[in-house]
């Protein structure tokens, strides 16, 4: 059977609103609420995007600023254009791995020109750390026929230390009147890592004069992407999602080290002995990734969103992150979106709080928090207001971020025993968004 172009409009016009419900958290109601005296011709070009600033700060660590600026053109036929461009400033200052001490501790710089004093009992953070970050993306899509879509993009970035260029590509089929969408995706990113005072040779003790890999290093990821997308009722849409990921290359954190302590028959016990190893990871990392999202549309009491993503990978991380999101219209041009997100993950194997003196090595080896057992959660709450029915639209996001992990490990003894192994990190994060 034939569809006429009027049913097929329907169908389209159908799965663009649950889309927009999946995607953007805005009620099916709102999108309709434009006329369609309003919707420019088919043969027209349509503009939209959205111009953001991002206010990040860690109390006693880093702040970040992030301009964002989204400019997207759709064209006749379906066919889509959309850019973006970021500039990240971080300040502040960053841990550098070391336990705390009860007496003062000198770190080198990374450069190796200087160095820098922690005093007795602070958390041992580098108060050198900044950079300026410049990223720009652009990506394509268009119909492939009554029931496929694909899209093609890429994206550059730039650090004074790092520079990262990617590609990536994706072909989607429709089924079931277009109410089931299957995705099959895939990415390449390619990045060259020039780490102040060169990339330290993994497990080299800290010093001015480091030995080093190299000026630069390098590294590469490559990931698939496995999506499903299904329209269950006028008010419901779910998505499904699997990503697998390999990387190579050189996966050390530069600025990080773990420190040497006492052994436990020393005279000082868990003391920090002044020697610091750099950090050393795997040279390859495989991981997986599952994802569920789903958006209820409850009608005119707004719509409910609830995501949960399993993540593990070879390293022995696993990690469950838990969302749930009330997009609630409280006028005809007023929401409010309160959120929720919690987040727990288990250690990497090689991950150590420290290393006893007179041990040997471990093949790897690394003290950032970031790969230990942590708990994190976020509580958010935002307002937005319709400026008209084009699509304008502020909004205003604030957030308040806590990071908590194991501070009193059952691997401490004598000093460290007394000691906060992993400081408790809060931050605030807040965000203006203006959409035309």
């Amino acid at each position: 059977m034939q569809l006429r172009p009027k049913t097929i409009k329907k169908i389209k016009t159908g799965l663009a609103l649950a889309t927009t419900v999946l995607l953007t958290g805005v009620s099916q109601a709102s999108a309709q609420d434009t006329p369609i005296d309003d919707v420019p011709p088919p043969s027209a070009t349509k503009w939209s995007g959205a111009i953001a600033n991002l206010y990040y700060s860690e109390t006693d660590r880093v702040t970040a600023i992030e301009p964002v600026i989204n400019v997207n053109a759709e064209f006749s036929g379906d066919r889509k254009w959309s850019n973006k461009f970021v500039v990240d400033t971080l300040t502040g200052s960053s841990h550098n791995g070391a336990v705390m001490s009860r007496n003062p501790q000198t770190f080198t710089s990374p450069s190796g020109s200087s160095t820098y004093t922690v005093a007795p009992g602070n958390v041992t953070l580098d108060p050198t750390f900044k950079d300026t970050r410049i990223a720009l993306s652009s990506s394509w899509s268009q119909p492939l026929g009554e029931n496929y879509e694909w899209s093609v993009g890429g994206n550059g970035s730039k650090e004074f230390d790092f520079t990262s260029l990617s590609l990536n590509t994706s072909i989607s089929k429709y089924l079931n009147n277009k109410n089931t969408k299957l995705s099959v995706g895939f990415s390449g990113e390619f990045d060259t890592i020039n780490p102040v005072g060169g990339a330290p040779v993994g497990l080299a003790t800290m010093s001015p004069t480091k030995p080093t890999l190299g000026a630069s290093e390098s590294k590469q990821v490559f990931d698939l992407l496995l999506g499903w997308t299904q329209v269950m009722s006028r008010s419901w849409i779910l998505q499904l999602n699997y990503n697998l990921g390999q990387s190579s290359g050189y996966m050390n954190d530069p600025y990080k080290f773990t420190s040497e302590v006492v052994a436990p028959g020393g005279g000082s016990p868990g003391d920090p002995t002044g020697t610091y190893f750099y950090d050393k990871r795997p040279d390859s990392r495989t991981k997986h990734a599952v994802f569920i999202d789903s958006k209820y549309h409850t009608g005119r009491w707004g719509i409910i969103g609830t995501s949960y993503r399993y993540f593990f990978d070879d390293w022995g991380v696993t990690s469950h992150t838990a969302d749930l999101s009330y997009h609630l219209p409280i006028s005809t041009k007023w929401y409010v979106e309160p959120s929720f997100r919690y987040y727990i993950q288990s250690k990497a194997d090689f991950y150590k709080y420290f290393h006893v003196q007179g041990q040997t090595l471990p093949q790897e080896m690394s003290s950032d928090y970031r790969l230990g057992d942590m708990t994190a959660v976020t509580i958010g709450l935002e307002f937005g207001r319709k400026l008209d029915s084009y699509g304008k639209e502020i909004s205003f996001r604030a957030q308040l971020y806590t990071q908590t992990g194991d501070s009193s490990p059952s691997e401490a003894y004598g000093f460290l025993t007394s000691q906060d192994l992993y400081p408790k990190l809060t931050a605030v994060i807040g965000q203006v968004i203006y959409k035309f």
